[in-house]
């Protein structure tokens, strides 16, 4: 007797039913493989996102309010592991998703400096809703994604098709995805950030989000051409002013709090930030800062010491600068 797809999907959500979270998902990846046709195999990668999603709902509040990614990453199951970093990033998306259609709630100034909001989630909670608002991708312009942190689909479901031509820009050696539909409306781009090869003024709009902390930096884990590199942040932020057109407007994020090199990144303090912005000196900068304490907080410029003294693996950010630069000789 032939068993159908649904019956052997049936079975596999009854034998999911009694084990532990690390045993659910080995059994899943082990029925994926032996899956008999393409359907079959999508219907258990869909079965494993929802029960991904469920796991970190589960899951989290054992974590007690620290970042989810510093949680997953001490978690001993390779595979449970994956499947709740996945989870954690669609769960950071639809708070992106929701944070853009309420106007940038509770990321407004007075709000997220009295309670914390995005608990658990990494720092494009923040960074990519107001990364957008400057972007202004539903307004005409040509707009510099520098480090191509809009490439991706979450940000297609947000604007749809752009009124704005946006140029992705980032590392040679770099696999970009190319995103279906508007292909008029985006452009993908290579090269050093240091050393841009587009004319001066060529851009309305420019948004860096958490890229410049990686120049000069041990690029190899982004690029099969990377590799360390002469040159600060501060010169690629020289070109990127180059380039904005007077009255343009850019925004830029980094990880800030203390000061830190991690060979592949680095963590920004006030005298690394200062410097860093020099080429900004003449114009009007605007910056905020937020620190993860069990949730996100928007601060001053001195970070709370129960942000930068936690424990954390060292690539959780928990501290973050957000940067606003008008360029002086037009209207923004």
């Amino acid at each position: 007797m032939t068993v159908s797809s649904e019956d052997r999907s049936a079975t596999l959500r009854a034998t999911l039913d009694p084990l532990s979270w690390p045993d659910r998902f080995d059994v899943l990846r082990e029925a994926e493989k032996a899956a008999r046709s393409s359907d079959e195999r999508a219907a258990i990668v869909q079965m494993t996102t929802k029960l991904a999603d469920a796991a970190l709902v589960a899951l989290s509040p054992e974590w007690e309010g620290r970042p989810f990614k510093d949680a997953i990453l001490r978690l001993p199951s390779k595979r449970l592991r994956g499947a709740l970093t996945r989870a954690a990033k669609r769960a950071r998306d639809r708070y992106v998703v929701d944070a853009i259609a309420n106007g940038l709630a509770p990321l407004d100034e007075q709000s997220s400096r009295r309670r914390r909001f995005a608990v658990g989630l990494d720092e494009r909670a923040i960074e990519m809703p107001l990364a957008l608002a400057t972007a202004r991708l539903s307004a005409p312009g040509e707009v510099l994604d520098a480090g191509s942190a809009l490439n991706l689909p979450v940000v297609r479901q947000i604007v749809g098709r752009p009124v704005a031509r946006v140029t992705h820009f980032t590392l040679p050696g770099t696999t970009e995805p190319v995103l279906p539909g508007d292909a008029d409306r985006f452009v993908l781009a290579f090269g050093d950030l240091r050393a841009l090869t587009f004319p001066d003024g060529a851009f309305d709009r420019v948004v860096c989000v958490s890229t410049l902390e990686h120049v000069g930096m041990d690029t190899t884990r982004y690029s099969d051409q990377g590799g360390h590199a002469s040159g600060s942040g501060a010169a690629a932020l020289a070109e990127l002013m180059r380039v904005l057109a007077p009255g343009g407007e850019l925004v830029l994020t980094v990880p800030y709090g203390r000061s830190l090199d991690g060979g592949w990144f680095r963590v920004f303090d006030r005298a690394g930030l200062t410097e860093l912005l020099a080429p900004t000196s003449s114009q009007r900068v605007e910056s905020r800062f937020f620190y993860y304490d069990s949730g996100w907080l928007e601060g001053d410029d001195v970070p709370p010491a129960v942000t930068v003294d936690t424990p954390f693996f060292d690539d959780v950010i928990t501290g973050v600068a957000v940067v606003r630069v008008l360029k002086s000789g037009g209207t923004a």
